[in-house]
């Protein structure tokens, strides 16, 4: 293999900071980095890298699950893991090896690592008395939930790079399209098994991000950028993925405690998960639906509401027009509005939200009759 024309650059190894893990981008990724640059002039490839990483990731479950008190040296290989399945990625995008067969195979052997994790767990916990069931209904909600989990974060970061055009050799949702058969056979069979171990999960995934996108969708290019390139969001969804999880569970296995990581996987990381969940659906969609209604014509302090009449429902205003009534996109727009009693804005507040402070005789604003049916707020 010839070597690269130009020279190692951590900066084009590594992903986004904005979408990346915390831990990633300021323990791990660097760490790789060495890895990555050890290698860089060598003939060794990012898929060699994965299958080491893989490798590391079953020995450690060995260890986990083998009798004995061998948690530090699981502990070592789970890191490890972590590392080289970092270096692989950053490899990947320093040489621009880009390749659909290199991201099956990364995913896959993610799949087996996790799986070899929670076998070594269940292993471990009937060494130390805890009944068959019990035990394995804990090392299926473990693997359940951490499956789930990264690939929330996947998904997450993967539309946020693709809204960059950034990264594209990943796709949201991996099916077999006709522009695959032109690969060879081995990626084909590869992406046969990825889409059968994480086609499920990706159709979750995109159901549930359609689920707390609502009516976002529908308002264009601007706020589904704002959806996806949230960084909150992203910084919610970055306590997700594997360099946290593998973080984590080194850190207990040195501590000897297979319980706390166990805590930490099945309550806390979940919990963060609904949290970014909730903070998705009920904030951050409310958010852009909000700045996404505040644009238009109509001037900075402007007071606008809609009036849709039902035979039940009257509102007894006095309204009187200054100056004259001018059409526009909205309806009809005017520019004084006074006269209304105290007692009026209290239905204004209660069916929209808005506190109007109420003067002792006039209120003077500038006004947008609509045509649509009732909708009030403050600009």
């Amino acid at each position: 293999m010839h070597q690269p024309p130009l020279p190692y650059s951590y900066k084009n190894s590594v992903k986004s900071d904005i979408s990346d893990e915390l831990v990633n981008v300021y323990l791990q990724r660097p760490l790789a980095g060495i890895v990555t640059r050890a290698v860089y002039f060598t003939p060794i490839t990012p898929n060699q890298l994965t299958i080491i990483a893989t490798l590391f990731g079953i020995a450690g479950g060995f260890f986990l699950g083998a009798p004995g008190r061998h948690l530090a040296a699981s502990a070592l290989c789970f890191y490890l893991k972590d590392i080289f399945d970092s270096a692989d990625g950053q490899l990947a995008r320093a040489k621009h090896l880009y390749s659909r067969y290199g991201r099956f195979l990364d995913s896959i052997g993610d799949y087996v690592v996790d799986l070899f994790l929670f076998g070594g767990i269940f292993a471990f916990l009937l060494r130390n008395g805890i009944h068959l069931p019990l035990a394995f209904f804990i090392s299926l909600i473990g693997f359940f939930g951490i499956s789930v989990r990264v690939s929330y974060h996947v998904f997450y970061q993967t539309s946020y790079l693709h809204q960059k055009k950034q990264y594209q050799t990943n796709r949201i949702t991996e099916e077999l399209r006709e522009e695959d058969f032109h690969e060879d056979a081995v990626t084909i069979r590869l992406q046969r098994v990825f889409f059968f171990l994480y086609g499920w999960q990706d159709r979750f995934m995109n159901r549930l991000d359609s689920w707390c996108l609502g009516d976002i969708e529908r308002k264009g290019e601007s706020a589904m950028a704002g959806w996806y390139q949230d960084t909150a969001g992203l910084l919610l969804g970055g306590f997700l993925g594997f360099g946290t999880e593998f973080v984590l569970l080194t850190m207990c296995l040195l501590l000897n405690n297979v319980q706390l990581y166990l805590f930490f996987t099945i309550i806390v990381l979940n919990c963060v998960w609904i949290s970014a969940i909730v903070y998705r659906k009920f904030f951050l969609a409310r958010k852009i639906l909000r700045a996404e209604k505040m644009k238009g014509g109509i001037k900075r302090g402007e007071l606008f509401f809609c009036l849709h009449f039902f035979a039940d429902l009257r509102f007894q205003l006095k309204m009187l027009f200054g100056g004259n009534v001018q059409c526009c996109a909205e309806g009809f727009k005017c520019f004084c509005f006074f006269g209304c009693h105290e007692s009026v804005f209290p239905h204004f507040t209660e069916m929209s939200g808005v506190r109007c402070r109420p003067a002792p005789m006039f209120h003077f604003y500038e006004v947008v009759v609509r045509h649509r049916p009732f909708c009030f707020h403050d600009r």
